[in-house]
């Protein structure tokens, strides 16, 4: 009998034990507690740093740390997972995937977030009102050098000329560099007639931002003149409603890679970016979100009281 009920109190125990360390264990949907580090190009400080500040306000359990830096760096971080998730200006090559994919069995995971683009710059004097899309792929060997342009890039490893192979086939005495800022893009192309500079849109497409005002007072936004199918001659600019239409030839994708899919905040954050009010963000931010949000109306059906 005492055996017996000695045998039952350690039934019991276990099951008590057991109990206790199943509520320590957090339920499957917990994506808002707890912090990550997420590597992110430096074109999209601006507005990835608007999405971490109103995450963090709506989930105060979560916390989110971008690490910005070059394209090349990014890779780097996610082939020795160093960090395992990315916000990056294009689409991942067959290439990347293969190699990622090869480190741990895990297959990556891309997200369209919203739609970026390459905009064209020149100072207020200058000459040059657009480019031909045609002449920038152009093979011949004197087709650009005869224009006089010098092209200056913003970041001396953005990720702008590997998203779009710009210059593969000219000449290599096009003069082509990069700053170190997009300051001191515009400064070169304000003081160059012949300059044009090649910076991301992301970074002065919020025309509400005061920064981004006093930024474009000093600079145009070119078009560029691309041959529709029909061989006709089209201009557009990089603009939200360009690029809402895809008439604009620059267009890349703002990309959210998950070499993890198992890392909550991660997935939290990325869920937080798809719905209307991560979409919002990129829209008041001058982009083009990858879903339209939805607008609310309130409709009077009283009427309207007009005073005299």
């Amino acid at each position: 009998m005492k055996r017996n009920l000695a045998y039952l109190f350690i039934v019991l125990l276990f099951s008590v034990y057991g109990c206790k360390e199943k509520k320590k264990v957090l339920p499957a949907d917990q994506y808002h507690n707890g912090h990550i580090v997420i590597a992110c190009d430096n074109d999209f400080r601006y507005v990835m740093e608007q999405q971490r500040e109103v995450f963090e306000a709506t989930y105060p359990g979560a916390s989110i740390t971008f690490d910005y830096m070059s394209d090349a760096e990014i890779m780097n971080k996610l082939y020795t997972r160093e960090l395992q998730e990315a916000v990056i200006g294009r689409q991942l090559t067959t290439e990347e995937i293969e190699a990622l994919t090869r480190i741990d069995s895990t297959h990556p995971r891309e997200h369209l977030m919203a739609k970026d683009a390459l905009a064209f710059i020149v100072g207020k004097t200058s000459t040059v009102k657009a480019l031909n899309y045609e002449r920038l792929f152009s093979n011949e060997q004197q087709i650009l050098n005869n224009d006089n342009f010098t092209f200056v890039f913003d970041g001396k490893q953005t990720g702008l000329v590997k998203s779009f192979r710009l210059f593969s086939g000219v000449n290599k005495s096009l003069k082509i560099f990069a700053l170190d800022s997009i300051e001191a893009v515009i400064d070169y192309v304000r003081q160059h007639d012949g300059a044009v500079g090649a910076i991301p849109y992301a970074k002065i497409s919020d025309e509400d931002n005061p920064r981004m005002q006093q930024l474009l007072k000093n600079v145009n936004i070119i078009a560029v003149e691309k041959k529709d199918s029909t061989g006709k001659t089209i201009a557009s600019t990089a603009s939200e409603a360009d690029i809402a239409i895809g008439a604009y030839p620059f267009i890349r994708p703002l990309n959210y890679v998950i070499c993890n899919p198992y890392e909550r905040v991660g997935t939290g954050f990325a869920n937080f970016i798809f719905k209307k009010q991560g979409q919002k963000i990129f829209l008041k931010a001058g982009l083009m979100p990858t879903t339209m949000p939805e607008r609310d109306f309130i409709i009077n059906s009283n009427g309207v009281d007009v005073k005299k």
